[in-house]
């Protein structure tokens, strides 16, 4: 959140479509909104399935279901397929439907470290 320079709280419910949501994210110089999921290094998985997503298993879902361009899973484990697949299927579904481009992604455990080291007054 401070990587974009939010300066906001951001608790963590369990009931929210997202952990974080931000319109500071450029993409072709352009900004975007931007929703996320955040999974830390507390989490005990070691490979993030679909039903780690939330409590329910229902987390990308209701991260999809945010009103945002861009989707990104973060998570600080190897990520499973399913999870990536069930993330492009429905935001491909949502694209189609509301006849407009949207993007998404995924940090894993490399990426969040890299972003670690690169920043490490916003971590």
């Amino acid at each position: 959140m401070k990587l974009f320079g939010e300066t906001g709280s951001f608790p963590d419910s369990g009931i929210e479509r997202d952990d974080f949501i931000t319109n500071k994210l450029t993409i072709s110089g352009r900004r975007r909104t931007a929703a996320f999921a955040l999974k830390g290094p507390g989490l005990k998985a070691k490979t993030m399935t679909p039903a780690k997503w939330g409590k329910r298993g229902n987390q990308i879902q209701k991260l999809v279901s945010a009103p945002a361009q861009v989707f990104i899973l973060q998570a600080e484990k190897q990520f499973d397929e399913d999870s990536l697949e069930q993330l492009q299927n429905l935001v491909e579904h949502k694209s189609i439907r509301q006849h407009r481009t949207l993007y998404y992604g995924h940090i894993d455990r490399t990426d969040s470290l890299r972003l670690r080291r690169a920043y490490p007054t916003f971590f």
